[in-house]
């Protein structure tokens, strides 16, 4: 059972909390409550002046609650603070599983036993923000018996805006340290390196496409970059940019979608011109068949993480082989994040 309402226990169901936790039984607390009768249950010091902490922020891991959690900490400058009770409000007698990043002393996360039950307690008024949503899951798992703990054991690598256009010329630092031109050194020294550091540690990549970085906003939408830069392939010149594709293409890893340009799909940025968005996307499928891609993508990571509901809808009716809408699942709304 749960509840987000605390006062409304009385003393005959407050009497059955505490005998249900001393034969064995488990309770969680998402946040510690300053009603005094929970004060044992909680771990929290009898006369205790339930004083808040504003200071601290961050979790790290003190135990494994889930696999690899012991020694991970979770915290940046975006991070607030817990807003929870001081380190002086509870007993000698609870079980730390977390600290806070910018306090390692203050008790985040910690089990409290009563007879032979165990209460878990977040000490955090943070919880409602998506970075925890796993933490609070997991610890669900933690306080129910004989349930599995699934761990996918994954991660998604990007290689962004790669491939993209190419150029023949020398730019720094690659002149200085090769004397030789951009696009050699991507499709010779950078790429190679890139594709024996994931078969040393069986990586897949995703590889996301931008065929252009010119700032057009509408038809015609060409491909001059694209296909300018020229590489040395078995005694001929290849179009750089579109053999390093076709090569992705033919590999195990994804060839992906980033854009026609760098331009995010925001109405501000297309001029409020959602017909030109689909126009540019469009003429992405066609560029997709006449270089030889294969299949049309699956996974598009918008530009800078921008996208907006007009973006969708044009990437949604232009390019319905798109499966994957990746941006950030962290952060704020205005500057691309909390998708």
């Amino acid at each position: 059972n749960t509840s987000t309402n605390i006062t409304k226990i009385d003393e005959t169901e407050l009497n059955k909390i505490i005998d249900y936790l001393g034969r064995g039984g488990n309770m969680i607390f998402f946040g510690t409550v300053t009603d005094e009768r929970f004060a044992y249950i909680q771990g929290i010091r009898a006369g205790a002046d339930y004083s808040i902490d504003q200071t601290v922020r961050g979790i790290k891991g003190v135990e494994n609650i889930f696999p690899g959690f012991k020694g991970m900490e979770f915290y940046s400058n975006f991070s607030i603070h817990h807003n929870r009770l001081k380190k002086s409000s509870f007993t000698d007698q609870i079980r730390i599983l977390a600290t806070g990043v910018t306090d390692e002393e203050y008790p985040i996360l910690f089990e409290n036993s009563i007879g032979l039950g165990t209460v878990l307690v977040f000490n955090s008024y943070v919880l409602y923000e998506k970075d925890y949503r796993g933490l609070m899951f997991s610890s669900v798992v933690k306080m129910m018996p004989h349930i599995p703990y699934r761990n996918a054991n994954v991660a998604t690598i990007f290689l962004d805006d790669f491939p993209a256009p190419l150029y023949n010329t020398k730019f720094e630092p690659i002149a200085t340290e090769y004397n030789i031109e951009q696009a050699e050194f991507v499709a010779n020294i950078w790429w190679p390196d890139m594709k024996n550091l994931a078969d040393s540690l069986l990586i897949t990549y995703s590889a996301m496409t931008a065929f252009n970085y010119n700032a057009n906003i509408v038809p015609p939408f060409d491909y001059l970059e694209w296909t300018s830069a020229t590489i040395r392939r078995k005694n001929r010149l290849v179009k750089a940019s579109v053999h390093l594709a076709q090569e992705i293409a033919n590999s195990r890893h994804e060839l992906a979608f980033h854009g026609y340009n760098h331009f995010s799909l925001l109405n501000e940025e297309w001029d409020s011109n959602s017909s030109f968005m689909e126009s540019a996307l469009n003429s992405v499928k066609k560029r997709w068949r006449i270089d030889d891609l294969g299949p049309l993508p699956v996974t598009y990571v918008p530009p800078t993480n921008f996208i907006d509901s007009t973006g969708i809808q044009a990437l949604t009716n232009a390019m319905p082989s798109i499966k994957v809408l990746s941006s950030l699942y962290l952060g704020e709304k205005e500057f691309g994040g909390d998708r």
